[in-house]
C-alpha cells in the first residue's frame, strides 16, 4: 500500500511549527501567497553524499543529493557531519519554525583557521525538489571573502540556517538571492526561507551584503551578535522586485559588549503589485557602553500598487550610546527622468542609471571587485523588465506634453 508523501506545510503545521498572523514578527507575511507557493511539496531531508572535485575553484556546491567540495579549497578548510541539535542556539530571539525541519538533522560544519585572503563560493542548486540545509562556518584567525548564491529553479522550495562564528577575524560576506533571468516567467512555486546568525568574537568583524532580485517569495531573518569589545558588524542590503512577488528582510544587532558599532543600510525598489518588508532591530544591553549604532531603510515605489513596509526599531538598555535609525520611502521623480531625456538619454538608460546610483551605496561596501562586479551585473539584468515598462510609459507622456 502507497503511503503518500508528507507536504513541507502539513509537517509545519502538524509539529506547530506554523506561526500566526498576530504574531508582531509575522505581521507582515502574506501566509496566502506562501501556502500557495509552496503547494503540497514533498518534505525530503538531504542525503550527506560528499565528492570532490578539481574542476571547481574554491567551490562548495550543495544540492538535493549531493555536496561538491573542490579539491583545491578541501586542502585550505576541515569539514564535518555533525548532529544538528548540539549546535541549535536555543537563546537566539530569530524564529526559525519554519526552518525548524532541516535542523533537526545532521548539518555540515566547516572549520577555517590560519588562512589570509581566502575568497570562496558556496551555491545552492535544486531544479525539481526541496533543498534544506543547515551549515555551521567556524573562522579563526582568518582573512575570508564568501560568495553565497542561490541558483534554486523554478518548482522548489529552499530553506538554509547558517550559522558563522568569528575569532581574531573579517569576513566579507555576500549573499545572493537573483533569480536567474531565464526563469523568470516559471517562478509560480517558488519559496525561499534563509536564517543567518552570526557571533562576532574577539578582534572581528563582519560585513555582509545582501541582494534580493525578483524572487517569488523570500524570507531573510539576519542576526548578528557584537560579543567583543571593538567587534564591528555592517548589514548593507539590496531589493528590487515586480509582479506579485513578496520579499521580506528581518535584521537585528546585537551589541552585548563595550565599543562595538554597527550599520545597517536597507535600500529596495517595488513596482508593479509586488511587497517588500524590512524590519531592522538594534539592541544594545546595560554593559554595552560607548556604543556606535545606525539604520536606515530607504525605498522606492514604481507603481501605485506597490508596497514597502519599514518598522526599524531601538532598544538601548545603555547610558554612553550614539544611535540613529529611520526610514524614507517615495516616488522615483519623473523630473529626474525628463532631466536625463532632455540630454539625449533614453529612457531605458535613464532608469538604468537612477536604479544603479541609488543601488550605488550598497554596493559600494563589497571590497572585492569580483564580487562587485557580479552584484552589478545581476541588478542590471534584472532591473531591464522593470524599467522597460517604465520607460514605455515616459515615452508616451514625453510625446503628449
Amino acid at each position: 500500500m502507497a503511503v503518500n508523501p508528507t507536504s513541507h506545510l502539513q509537517l509545519l503545521k502538524n509539529n506547530n511549527l506554523w506561526p500566526s498572523k498576530n504574531e508582531e514578527n509575522w505581521k507582515y507575511f502574506d501566509f496566502k501567497k506562501f501556502e500557495t507557493s509552496l503547494g503540497s511539496k514533498e518534505f525530503k531531508p538531504n542525503s550527506s553524499e560528499v565528492i570532490f572535485s578539481s574542476d571547481l575553484s574554491y567551490e562548495i556546491k550543495l544540492s538535493s543529493n549531493k555536496i561538491i567540495i573542490a579539491e583545491n579549497l578541501k586542502r585550505l578548510i576541515e569539514f564535518q557531519f555533525v548532529e544538528s541539535p548540539q549546535y541549535i542556539n536555543l537563546d537566539s530571539k530569530l524564529d526559525f519554525r519554519m526552518t525548524r525541519l532541516n535542523l533537526e538533522s545532521k548539518s555540515l560544519k566547516i572549520e577555517i583557521q590560519n588562512q589570509k585572503d581566502l575568497n570562496f563560493k558556496i551555491s545552492y542548486e535544486a531544479y525539481d525538489d526541496n533543498l534544506n540545509l543547515f551549515i555551521i562556518l567556524d573562522i579563526r584567525n582568518s582573512d575570508v571573502s564568501l560568495l553565497e548564491q542561490d541558483l534554486v529553479g523554478e518548482g522548489c522550495s529552499f530553506t538554509n540556517h547558517l550559522q558563522i562564528k568569528l575569532e581574531n577575524s573579517n569576513l566579507e560576506h555576500i549573499a545572493l538571492f537573483a533569480t536567474r533571468h531565464e526563469h523568470q516567467l516559471a517562478l509560480k512555486e517558488q519559496v525561499k526561507i534563509y536564517n543567518a546568525e552570526i557571533c562576532v568574537g574577539n578582534n572581528s568583524n563582519y560585513n555582509n551584503t545582501t541582494l534580493i532580485v525578483k524572487n517569488r517569495f523570500i524570507r531573510i531573518q539576519q542576526s548578528v551578535a557584537l560579543e567583543s569589545e571593538n567587534a564591528t558588524g555592517y548589514l548593507n542590503a539590496f531589493n528590487i522586485s515586480d509582479g506579485p512577488n513578496f520579499s521580506e528582510l528581518r535584521t537585528e544587532v546585537l551589541h552585548l559588549k563595550p565599543k562595538t558599532e554597527s550599520r545597517q543600510l536597507f535600500k529596495t525598489i517595488a513596482a508593479d503589485s509586488s511587497q517588500s518588508v524590512f524590519n531592522g532591530r538594534i539592541f544594545v544591553n546595560a554593559l554595552a557602553q560607548k556604543t556606535v549604532a545606525s539604520q536606515l531603510c530607504q525605498g522606492i515605489l514604481l507603481h501605485p500598487k506597490a508596497e514597502i513596509n519599514a518598522k526599524p526599531e531601538l532598544e538601548i538598555y545603555a547610558d554612553d550610546v550614539k544611535a540613529a535609525h529611520g526610514a524614507a520611502i517615495g516616488q522615483l521623480g519623473q523630473d529626474q527622468v525628463f532631466y536625463l531625456i532632455s540630454r539625449g538619454i533614453k529612457p531605458e538608460a535613464a532608469y538604468k542609471m537612477l536604479s544603479k546610483a541609488f543601488a550605488g551605496e550598497v554596493l559600494s561596501s563589497i571590497r572585492q571587485k569580483s564580487f562587485r562586479e557580479v552584484c552589478q551585473n545581476i541588478i542590471d539584468l534584472s532591473s531591464e523588465a522593470v524599467f522597460a515598462k517604465l520607460a514605455e510609459d515616459i515615452n508616451m507622456l514625453g510625446h503628449q506634453r
